[in-house]
């Protein structure tokens, strides 16, 4: 099997079923597996040891970000990855500050909190411009300049600790701030659900890697817009570094496995599902304008209303009559085959058209 497996099929033909049962064979095997549910209907297993999954909702990518955020930094203060290069593929500032308020000046021995010396003396530092302004902004990621980076290194602390002051009402709020190309800055909670989605499925599979063979997502399209889908592999592998990880996806998007073929096609397996049958299916990629339409028929069996890949489809099946390979009446039934799956009224009158006119085209093509 290849490194990259679509699941594809209209719906209720099983997919969901199949992508839950293969995570499921997976862990029988003791195989590092991760998932990622991006609807409320997948059949995933609870998290446990070796298996983490990811349900993609409010509360879930709230936790993932909180909880993969402090990640960030190792116990010597240094980057352990970076999100920069994925937020100025979606539209951001390669930046992530942490904004704090605090309401009163409540003393605390910040021994309770830590021993470690350097930890206190940051949160020290920290607390000093917060009780001086009431508020203060700490930069998290963003830059590699040398200057900027020791700052970094020591906003790490106060963001280690983040829960723990608040919990303590040593400061009474804080949040996670972006900025964007167009939107200026914004708070991670007022981001799109896509530009959320995105992030914190970044997040998850980085928080993952170390031991992760296996990543199993279902219907990744959800809430992005057609570019990101195109690019959503890339996002995967930036994550996924230089890690060897298999990916089993779930989908809808013909626009999804385009963009998949069209950077790693060696790498890509499509697989129609039928119930409890699996079905390989040759989708090569050249680049045309015809490969999502050719995807939409072979994986979805979908006709968009103007459709290149048909044009194509229908000249071929008419010079194969004249050429004395296909029959009129194996002709017909290709053509009827794409009529009853076409959804759009003018559509349907060119495939009668070329229906009621194929003995004028081609007065001597046989008949079965």
């Amino acid at each position: 099997m290849k490194r990259i497996t679509f699941f594809v099929g209209p719906n209720g033909c099983g997919k969901t079923r199949q992508l839950g049962k293969a995570a499921q064979a997976e862990i029988r095997r003791a195989i590092a597996t991760a998932a990622i549910a991006n609807t409320p209907f997948v059949r995933f297993p609870r998290s446990r040891r070796g298996f983490d999954v990811f349900r993609v909702s409010p509360a879930g990518i709230t936790k993932v970000v909180s909880k993969n955020l402090e990640r960030f930094f190792d116990d010597e203060g240094r980057d352990t990855f970076d999100i920069s290069d994925l937020l100025q593929l979606i539209g951001f500032d390669p930046s992530v500050e942490l904004q704090i308020k605090m309401d009163n000046h409540r003393s605390v021995d910040l021994l309770e909190i830590t021993s470690n010396k350097s930890e206190i003396d940051a949160l020290s530092a920290a607390l000093d411009v917060l009780k001086s302004k009431g508020e203060g902004s700490f930069l998290l990621s963003g830059t590699s300049d040398s200057f900027l980076r020791s700052f970094r290194e020591q906003n790490r602390i106060i963001f280690k600790y983040i829960h723990t002051l608040r919990s303590a009402d040593i400061i009474s709020s804080y949040s996670l701030v972006f900025r964007h190309h167009d939107r200026g800055q914004q708070r991670f909670s007022e981001l799109s659900s896509g530009e959320q989605t995105l992030i914190s499925t970044y997040l998850f599979i980085r928080s993952n890697l170390a031991d992760l063979r296996t990543v199993f997502i279902d219907e990744p399209e959800n809430s992005l817009h057609p570019e990101w889908q195109r690019r959503y592999l890339e996002i995967l592998h930036m994550a996924l570094g230089y890690h060897d990880v298999r990916l089993v996806l779930a989908t809808h998007s013909p626009v999804l496995v385009s963009g998949a073929l069209s950077s790693y096609e060696k790498d890509v397996d499509v697989v129609r599902i039928d119930g409890n049958q699996r079905h390989n299916i040759d989708i090569s990629n050249k680049g045309g304008s015809e490969s999502v339409e050719k995807i939409l028929w072979h994986a979805f069996n979908t006709i968009t209303p103007v459709s290149h890949y048909l044009s194509v489809e229908l000249s071929t099946i008419l010079q194969q009559v004249t050429d004395g390979l296909l029959t009129r009446d194996s002709a017909e039934l290709k053509i009827q085959e794409f009529q009853n799956q076409s959804y759009d009224q003018q559509q349907k009158k060119v495939l009668n058209h070329v229906l009621d006119n194929i003995s004028n085209f081609i007065p001597d093509a046989k008949t079965d």
